[in-house]
């Protein structure tokens, strides 16, 4: 059955979100809450029932589950259209049309530019709480969705990487601005 779950952190106690998605053909079967129309409509395609939005901006990363032709990219695609700052997509399976905008690293199976990606981004949270120690308390709000993250851990260029970036962002990343969006065909991403 598919599923919305909300998960504390055990490191940090942060709230996180996860979302079971399934339906085929693009359609996509979120259950709880009613949508909330100050956070805009949802596209058609995601309609079949509503889930409270309201909360998703107060969540600390957010994981999409579902099978193939689920509607998981087209989920991750409109939550970054609803979220402030900058949206980095990491995507080894891009092709031209996808992400409708945003800016796409890894396309063609090119994992060591996710690896780099991943690496950047640690430095960046290490320059952050550099700041954050010298008084800094507000960040541009930076979004990192990672398509196919399973297939990302498990390349030999990019695992030891990821096994690195996904703990410390997981637990460290919130308070200096930046959120994941996961995204996986199961329990890879938890």
């Amino acid at each position: 059955h598919p599923m919305m779950q909300q998960f504390m952190l055990p490191e940090t106690g942060e709230i996180a979100s996860m979302f079971a998605v399934n339906g085929g053909a693009g359609e996509v079967d979120l259950i709880d809450a009613e949508l909330d129309p100050a956070i805009g409509a949802l596209p058609a395609s995601l309609q079949t029932k509503h889930f409270d939005w309201s909360g998703i901006h107060r969540h600390a990363h957010t994981a999409i589950i579902g099978a193939t032709g689920d509607g998981k990219t087209t989920l991750a695609t409109w939550l970054a259209s609803q979220l402030q700052g900058d949206r980095l997509v990491a995507d080894i399976h891009y092709a031209k049309g996808d992400w409708q905008g945003l800016t796409v690293m890894g396309a063609g199976r090119n994992f060591d530019e996710i690896a780099h990606m991943m690496q950047a981004s640690l430095d960046e949270m290490d320059r952050r709480y550099q700041a954050r120690l010298q008084g800094q308390r507000d960040f541009n709000n930076i979004t990192l969705i990672i398509e196919e993250i399973g297939s990302i851990a498990e390349d030999p260029t990019s695992a030891d990487i990821c096994k690195e970036f996904l703990p410390k962002t997981l637990r460290e990343a919130r308070k200096i601005g930046i959120k994941l969006i996961l995204l996986g065909h199961g329990l890879e991403v938890e």
